[in-house]
């Protein structure tokens, strides 16, 4: 078991600031760890330390991943939650970017997660609403449904009709 030592040196970097070589060890460890079947129990810890470090990098598209996958698995409430903020956190930096896609899929994900009465669904609810907002301020999400429920009813008429 080397995932004392791996967090140590997380640790190390972490107080050197070094972001980037931080997040580089993780991403290694864990990729060549995915490989080798008596390591995967070690995996669910650096997960928990490769996310955090990959925000602050502003590196979301290597947290999304690993977050799905980890709130994915059991977990205790505190560490759900700390998931669930960093899945906000990802969300947030995904629609700043520009990837509403991502972003959209990100707090639908965190809905999906949350507990009833967490107080997150509201900021998820918000990235949600963002992300599905069209230029002209209406919902792309409406003009999607509207849309299906056209082709539904137009499909239904044209069924009967012939």
């Amino acid at each position: 078991r080397q995932a004392p030592l791996v967090a140590e040196w997380n640790r190390t970097l972490a107080e050197a600031r070094q972001g980037a070589r931080q997040m580089q060890l993780l991403v290694d460890v864990l990729a060549r760890w995915q490989r080798i079947p008596e390591a995967r129990a070690d995996l669910v810890p650096l997960q928990d330390l490769l996310v955090p470090v990959a925000l602050e990098q502003g590196k979301w598209t290597v947290a999304l991943p690993v977050l799905r996958d980890a709130l994915a698995r059991q977990a205790t409430p505190t560490e759900q939650q700390a998931r669930l903020r960093w899945l906000l956190q990802a969300a947030e930096q995904a629609l700043a970017e520009g990837n509403k896609g991502e972003a959209l899929r990100a707090g639908q994900d965190g809905l999906t997660f949350a507990p009833k009465g967490s107080l997150l669904i509201g900021p998820f609810e918000q990235v949600v609403r963002r992300a599905g907002s069209c230029e002209d301020g209406t919902n792309k999400l409406d003009k999607d449904v509207n849309l299906r429920d056209f082709n539904l009813i137009l499909q239904c008429f044209t069924q009967q009709v012939v």
